[in-house]
């Protein structure tokens, strides 16, 4: 990664790795029981990284931005529990032993979906124009971890 490289760049890329890992554990058959939950405990691994990033660095800043970007700080807070909420369901199902996760896969689908695109299209072009330059330094640095790996992600 460059000195040059935007906030913007750094998290939507962290956002297509996941979607990457996300993408290969719903590909993988409901059969390979073994491999689903390895992909599965990666991609949310990385994506509570991510969340836990986005909290302890990113979220303070832009609430110190006024009314407008403390309201979007909440609404991105609430996507964080709700998403939690749908990670921790699809991990109960994997731990009963169930070939499918269709249901809680979609809800989490749609809450990605509007959560990302909240963050891409408005929060993270806030923080490009104001985020200081050592925050930015310590964001590329905290990402720098790449996603745990796993027998079934490195066996494909």
């Amino acid at each position: 990664m460059t000195g040059t490289t935007s906030l913007s760049a750094l998290m939507e890329g962290d956002h297509h790795d996941l979607d990457e890992v996300l993408v290969r554990f719903r590909s993988t058959p409901g059969a390979q029981i073994a491999s689903r939950r390895e992909l599965f405990t990666r991609f949310a691994s990385g994506l509570r990284r991510h969340i836990s990033l986005e909290e302890r660095r990113l979220f303070p800043r832009m609430e110190e931005g006024g009314p407008e970007s403390h309201r979007l700080v909440e609404m991105l807070l609430e996507d964080h529990r709700r998403i939690e909420g749908a990670l921790v369901a699809i991990q109960a199902t994997l731990d009963q032993g169930a070939t499918s996760t269709e249901g809680p896969e979609v809800e989490l689908l749609n809450l990605l979906g509007e959560h990302n695109a909240r963050e891409e299209g408005f929060a993270y072009p806030w923080l490009d124009e104001h985020l200081p330059a050592a925050d930015l330094l310590e964001v590329r640095h905290d990402l720098e971890e790449p996603l745990p790996p796993s027998d079934a992600a490195t066996s494909r």
